[in-house]
Order: structure tokens, then sequence, then C-alpha cells
């Protein structure tokens, strides 16, 4: 992988083979097996939605949005394992931002980590940040966002950066690793190794854990070389017309003949990037609508918000904007966002995070 430079316009993807990993894996896996590391602590949850809010409203700003399969309730494992705090969840959807002063508190550290079930919607700037299962992702928690979470369970693990060799300087914001190749498999393998260890035994072993650093410092490290190199060629060049629908969605000549028009693709080249998100013409409305459905509830509170979050992003009408909405989430525009009175107050002392970044800081001070 090229570093990247902090505007970068596109997200690394991680999926080659590394030959250059071979002798370091090898030797890994050779080495004897080494005592449990305990974690220090380990905090279990299983309560309503709200406890979410709670838990990480120093880092993201979480509006609870309606979904056929959310459950009303909040289940999370948290375990301190030294400088690191992974987490196993299951969240109902929301409406997921990170502001710059939230930014600033997790800037430290990277989220690693991989969906089950579900997945997010979102940006961070322009540079489209969707995830799915099937990949690990790693996102810089300097960066804002802006994102749609459907009902999800997710497993990761928050990691300073200095430990992995990230520099949001130099790296992208937004990092996949694929299963596929030799790196990749090794990466999914050690975190799986962790999450079972962690489940059974409520710690983890030093020789996976330096495992999956070592996996994640070559990939962060690392060229793209060997692999399939016409999938990689055809993902990114998915990743800039992506960008560039994220910069146009508010241009209302937005339209698959506009992106054959400025990229030179053919329709069939365009349709296959896009095969998986049902076709670009479905992308760009899922995208308008993600926006729009965002503004609405950073704006809860304001009157007017639908229909001006609506006309932002380039709904043609309301009763259009309206049907998209009942598509997608079985329920009007006004009845979206569904924020109990009771739940408005956060406790940020109850932070959990946080006070993972603070236990961070002092142990490095």
């Amino acid at each position: 992988m090229q570093k990247k430079s902090s505007n970068t316009s596109a997200e690394t993807k991680i999926d080659q083979n590394h030959p250059s990993l071979d002798h370091t894996m090898s030797a890994l896996e050779l080495s004897p097996p080494r005592l449990l590391i305990p974690a220090s602590q380990k905090v279990f949850v299983d309560g309503p939605i709200s406890m979410m809010r709670e838990k990480t409203s120093a880092m993201y700003e979480m509006t609870p949005i309606e979904w056929p399969e959310n459950t009303g309730t909040y289940r999370s494992k948290y375990w301190y394992v030294g400088p690191y705090l992974f987490i196993k969840s299951e969240n109902d959807a929301m409406a997921v931002g990170r502001s710059k002063a939230q930014a600033e508190i997790g800037g430290g550290l990277v989220f690693i980590h991989r969906y089950k079930h579900g997945g997010v919607r979102g940006v961070t700037g322009e540079l489209n940040m969707d995830r799915d299962p099937g990949q690990m992702y790693l996102v810089d928690q300097a960066a804002q966002v802006d994102c749609i979470q459907s009902q999800t369970k997710v497993e990761g693990v928050y990691i300073p950066k200095e430990l992995i060799g990230y520099d949001s300087g130099q790296h992208a914001p937004f990092i996949r690793f694929g299963a596929y190749g030799a790196l990749g498999a090794a990466i999914f393998r050690a975190f799986d190794r962790l999450i079972s260890t962690l489940l059974a035994e409520d710690g983890i072993h030093q020789n996976t854990l330096d495992r999956f650093i070592c996996t994640i410092k070559t990939a962060l490290g690392s060229a793209p070389r060997h692999g399939d190199v016409r999938r990689q060629a055809r993902e990114a060049l998915a990743d800039v017309i992506k960008t560039h629908i994220e910069r146009h969605l508010q241009t209302p000549d937005l339209c698959p003949d506009s992106l054959l028009k400025a990229f030179g693709v053919s329709r069939a080249s365009l349709f296959r990037m896009f095969e998986k998100d049902g076709g670009v013409r479905s992308f760009i409305q899922q995208r308008r609508l993600c926006r729009a459905i965002s503004d609405i509830a950073r704006d809860k509170n304001v009157r007017g918000a639908v229909t001006a979050a609506a006309d932002r992003w380039g709904f043609s009408s309301g009763a259009n904007f309206n049907r998209a909405v009942r598509d997608r989430f079985g329920v009007a525009p006004g009845s979206l966002i569904n924020v109990p009175e009771r739940d408005l107050q956060f406790i940020h002392a109850g932070d959990d995070v946080q006070a993972f970044i603070h236990r961070i800081d002092l142990s490095t001070a």
C-alpha cells in the first residue's frame, strides 16, 4: 500500500499476497504458546439502546432511527487489555456523526473492526466509507464522519496509533482489509483467535496479539502487489467514481450517463462496479437518502428539517422523498428519528471509550 496524504480522495484496500510476511508469520506460528494476558477490566452491558449513547457519547453523536430489525436493546462486551480496548456489540440502527471536538478526543486511536451482521453507509469528508460483512476496516478516530448504520453486530479493537505505526498525515482515514490473499487471511485468522480467547477466557495470548499487530503493521507499510490485478484496478476506479458521486450528490443531473461521460468506462463495466449496490441509480439514491437522514438527525429539533434535507439532497418532491424513506425504513420521514425525551441527556461519566482514552493518556504521560 502506498502511503496516502491526509487529503486523499480514495480509501485504501489491503487484499494482496505478501511474500515478505511469510518469514515473520512463520516465526510467530512456531513460537511457543505464551501466558494468557488477562483483561484488567471487563464490562458487560445488556440494557436499553439509550445505554449505547451513554457509553459512546464522548466520541460519537448517536441518534436512533427506525429499522425493521431493531430490538430496542444494546448488548456489548468490553475488555481492557493493556493499551487495547476490545469490543463485541449488538446495536440498533443509528445516525452516527463525529464532530471536530469528538474527533479530537479520540484522535490518538484507530478502530479496527468487522461486521458480523448489518453494515454502515457513510462518508468522512468526500470519502465513501461504506462497510459490510466480509472485510475488516480501520477507521481513524481523528476523522469526522457522517454515517447511517443498520442494526449491526460488530467486533473490534481500539488501538493507539503509535503501536501500529499509523500516521494520520500519511495514511488514509479509512482502510479496508480484504479476507483474500495471504495477508488478509492472516489478519482475519489472528483476529478470530483474539475474539474467541476473549470470549472463552477473558484474556488474550501474547503470541496471538503479536501476530495480529504484525499483520496490521505489514499491511500499513506494504505496497500493493500480486493478487488479482484486474480486480484491484476495477475496485480502485470504483472508489474514484464513488468519491465523484459523493462530491456531486446535490447536482440534479448526476446519473449513469453523466458518469459514463466523465470517466469513459463502458456501461457494462459501470454496472459491474455497482452490482452489489443494486446499480448506479440505486447507489446514488441511497447515498442521497443517507445524507438527508443524517441532516434530519442532526437538526431533529429544527422545524422544517425534513423538507430542507429533501431539497438539499436532490429529491424532486416531498412525495418522492417520503416514498424513498418508506421503502427503505418502513416509516414516514417524520417518524424516522426515534429519540425519546428521557434519552436526550447523556451520562458522560459512564463513557467506557472516554475512560479508556483517559487511561491511555495517563499511562503515556
